[in-house]
């Protein structure tokens, strides 16, 4: 996008707000197959819009976070149509956006290991993520993932050790870290909610975490 309009404003507006709307059309394809009435499922693809983080504070900032909520929406219909038809095709096209997921913000894969789990612990579901063609899936993140993977590798970075340093409490007591670190799980979904942060207002990717 950039190569068309230059390192400006509109090229990052261009970009989010094309991100946004794709969402609402993946959260309204999810909702065709929960509601019967089609209004319903419009009504819950625009809901998002009640919530502070996507009707104000989205708008004053946010760049890889609108990236990571498309991937979620995009992963849940792509999801749900393996879970209906389960073809190969289906299992390509989930591979290929939770790839593009995992691109977006650490975060996705957090969210793809809770949505397989949860698959897991239903027997229809579970006989789907257990098929021979979930390799596909893999297969296809991975060819879409595989430039970070190889900058990873290559670069010899150490997620876990950039985590210690920059994300986990600093104490030598693991059982302080441990309290700390339930804590901050606690405080976290409460304080997202809220309109305002504690030390003022909150703008941009800073809102989200990693």
């Amino acid at each position: 996008m950039q190569l068309l309009t230059g390192p400006t404003l509109p090229s990052f507006l261009i970009i989010k707000y094309g991100l946004l709307t794709a969402t609402f059309a993946f959260l309204y394809l999810v909702g065709k197959r929960v509601f019967a009435d089609l209004r319903w499922a419009a009504m819950g693809a625009l809901s998002p819009l009640f919530l502070y983080q996507i009707g104000w504070n989205l708008h004053e900032g946010v760049t890889h976070t609108m990236a990571l909520i498309c991937a979620v929406a995009a992963s849940m219909w792509a999801f749900m149509r393996i879970a209906e038809r389960g073809g190969i095709g289906d299992y390509l096209l989930f591979g290929l956006i939770a790839g593009i997921g995992l691109l977006s913000k650490y975060s996705f894969a957090g969210y793809l290991f809770v949505l397989l789990a949860s698959a897991l612990l239903q027997p229809s579901l579970r006989a789907r993520v257990l098929d021979w063609r979930m390799l596909a899936s893999i297969a296809a993140g991975g060819v879409i993932a595989s430039p970070f993977l190889y900058w990873l590798v290559a670069g010899r970075h150490d997620l876990v050790a950039l985590y210690g340093e920059a994300v986990a409490p600093k104490t030598s007591s693991r059982l302080t870290a441990r309290a700390i670190g339930l804590g901050k799980a606690i405080y976290a979904p409460l304080s997202i909610s809220a309109r305002r942060h504690p030390a003022g207002p909150v703008s941009g990717d800073a809102a989200y975490g990693p």
